[in-house]
């Protein structure tokens, strides 16, 4: 074993200044795949949540170079045979609030999703809107993707209003 020296003391070590709350551009940097989540690979039933998740890799394009490219994880609940017999807490059929769900983060990469396929590729790009939080841990204040704030078209601008048609033909649940 050696001693290794350093230009700098390890009491000097400065953590990652935060993203404030906002939108910002992320690129797809990985091929996405299809995982089972937490609870599936913990062999829980369906009823308790078990499931696939598509996990899409993004990557922060920012100008600032403390900012580009940091690496978050998007993981988006992915349909199944059984989610066409389940309603979630809205009354919705699982399986279709699962795919509206992929079907607005693909249109909002710039595809159009056509019949029974969407498409997401390494390359695309999106708006994310991140957040801050407590860590995993609970120790500290940490970086997180807003998943409920929905995506955006890298184009789109925050203060102007966005209508992105409904890929699903299913409406929105705006008047429950």
């Amino acid at each position: 074993m050696g001693t290794f020296g350093f230009d700098k003391s390890v009491d000097e070590i400065e953590e990652p200044e935060l993203f404030t709350e906002d939108w910002y551009t992320a690129r797809v940097c990985e091929e996405p795949r299809l995982e089972p989540n937490k609870k599936k690979k913990d062999k829980k039933l369906k009823s308790e949540g078990a499931g696939d998740n598509l996990v899409i890799k993004l990557a922060i394009e920012h100008p600032l170079p403390e900012y580009n490219g940091r690496k978050f994880t998007l993981w988006l609940p992915y349909p199944d045979a059984e989610d066409k017999n389940l309603y979630d807490a809205r009354g919705m059929i699982v399986y279709d609030a699962k795919l509206e769900r992929l079907a607005q983060f693909s249109l909002a990469c710039g595809h159009m999703p056509a019949g029974n396929t969407i498409e997401i590729n390494a390359g695309d790009r999106v708006k994310v809107y991140i957040v801050q939080g407590m860590s995993m841990d609970g120790q500290k204040i940490v970086n997180n993707l807003d998943n409920f704030a929905g995506f955006q078209p890298v184009d789109w601008v925050a203060e102007e209003p966005l209508n992105i048609p409904d890929p699903t033909g299913l409406g929105d649940d705006e008047a429950f």
